[in-house]
């Protein structure tokens, strides 16, 4: 979800001219979407069952096997849930400053004698980076 809005934050600040009116459904539908395609092995690797009155659940063969949980938990997870995301937030936020100070400098240069307006913007993306890093790195 904080890429999703990011991203809707990139196309509006750096885009503007080309942003189609998406909706915050559009980018909820997006995020679920990509949820349920990224956890769906995860559905189907177990098999569950009641034997007299007794819940079992067991995993299936493929499920067992090392290649799956090198794979699936540890690499796709790794990639998935860290190192794309985190990208993405360096790009779409460094985007962002660079386009705002960018525009500050121009704002500025017509407007003498005023503060730059481009801080606290800048300080509150990198805030939404740090803490995406504090949260997720140490996996």
């Amino acid at each position: 979800m904080t890429i999703a809005v990011s991203m809707e934050r990139y196309i509006g600040v750096c885009h503007p001219s080309s942003s189609s009116r998406r909706t915050a459904k559009t980018y909820i539908v997006l995020v679920i979407i990509f949820t349920f395609l990224y956890n769906f092995p995860r559905f189907v690797e177990r098999s569950f069952s009641v034997k007299s009155g007794t819940f079992n659940e067991s995993y299936t063969e493929w499920a067992r096997t090392d290649l799956y949980k090198k794979i699936y938990h540890l690499w796709v997870s790794i990639i998935v849930i860290t190192v794309i995301p985190l990208v993405m937030l360096l790009f779409l936020n460094g985007s962002i400053i660079a386009r705002i100070y960018k525009s500050s400098r121009i704002m500025a240069d017509s407007r003498l004698g005023q503060q730059k307006p481009y801080g606290n913007s800048t300080r509150i993306l990198f805030g939404i980076v740090l803490i995406f890093l504090m949260c997720f790195t140490p996996r």
